[in-house]
């Protein structure tokens, strides 16, 4: 079942907010999942519909930055630019 499983459970229930911005950061939890590389969780994340792919942290990072800078994945990283270019 693991964390993924977690997630779409808190998410369906609508216990939390998808676009939730880290205090401190400003980072939301697909920022978190872009730079840890925690696929699963991206892909839970990526596939609500309330997900917002257009989000920056404080310092002007969206998901996508996260992915190719912290996470060092180029294919996650050009998935989510993707749909970063898609919301605009």
């Amino acid at each position: 079942y693991g964390f993924a499983g977690r997630v779409a459970d808190l998410l369906s229930s609508g216990a939390v907010d998808i676009n939730a911005l880290e205090a401190e950061t400003g980072a939301t939890a697909l920022h978190y999942a872009a730079a840890g590389n925690a696929i699963a969780v991206l892909r839970v994340l990526a596939a609500h519909t309330d997900c917002d792919f257009t989000v920056m942290d404080r310092r002007g990072r969206t998901p996508a930055t996260f992915a190719f800078e912290i996470g060092r994945n180029p294919v996650t990283g050009r998935f989510l630019r993707m749909k970063e270019m898609a919301q605009h």
